[in-house]
């Protein structure tokens, strides 16, 4: 029997929730959520579905005006690729939307290639990378469990149910600062894991 240490991340309490995205998104520096080296057989295509959850005509345009080093949307083995801050694709995160996060960093390359690597193991359910945003964490990227919880409890379930490499190092992440967005419409489109 295995058990499993479970982190439960919040945000602060203490903090009043009256901060509107669409204002925090205007407050946050840069235009760009992060680089990736582009590596094997990775495509543009791909890594528009994987970050943002879509590749509508708009969004490759956009993508590519970023990135005016690239000439098609095929393999550029080497390149290195700016991911845009999309803002008119940005998402409201509920306060009490409940997250099961496999890995957390700060870093998108690293948790980029790192998604690409276990999202189609055996025996694992549905992974997504999701990239949030906001003013007193800035940006940061999940790779998380494609379902929304509706309790911190249901996501423990979800936890103990994972092949235990990963369920060591999963953390349920709730309560999150009323600034938050994410970027991938798949998730925002979700179910909650209780809706049938």
């Amino acid at each position: 029997m295995a058990i499993v240490f479970l982190y439960v991340i919040t945000a602060d309490a203490s903090k009043p929730a009256s901060v509107d995205a669409g204002k925090a998104l205007e407050k946050i520096p840069g235009s760009v959520l992060g680089t990736i080296s582009m590596k094997g057989k990775m495509t543009l295509w791909w890594i528009l579905e994987n970050i943002y959850g879509e590749t509508g005509k708009e969004i490759t345009q956009q993508f590519t005006a970023a990135n005016p080093q690239l000439k098609s949307s095929g393999n550029t083995q080497g390149v290195v690729i700016q991911v845009p801050l999309l803002r008119d694709k940005a998402r409201p995160v509920k306060q009490d939307t409940v997250i099961v996060a496999l890995d957390k960093s700060k870093n998108l390359e690293a948790v980029y290639h790192e998604f690409i690597n276990v999202k189609d193991r055996a025996n694992m359910p549905q992974l997504l990378l999701l990239s949030l945003l906001n003013r007193r964490e800035g940006r940061q990227f999940l790779i998380a469990l494609n379902q929304k919880f509706t309790t911190v409890q249901e996501a423990q379930a979800a936890v103990n149910r994972l092949p235990l490499e990963f369920a060591a190092k999963a953390q349920v992440l709730s309560k999150w600062d009323a600034d938050t967005v994410l970027f991938n419409r798949k998730y925002a489109l979700e179910k909650k894991s209780n809706e049938q």
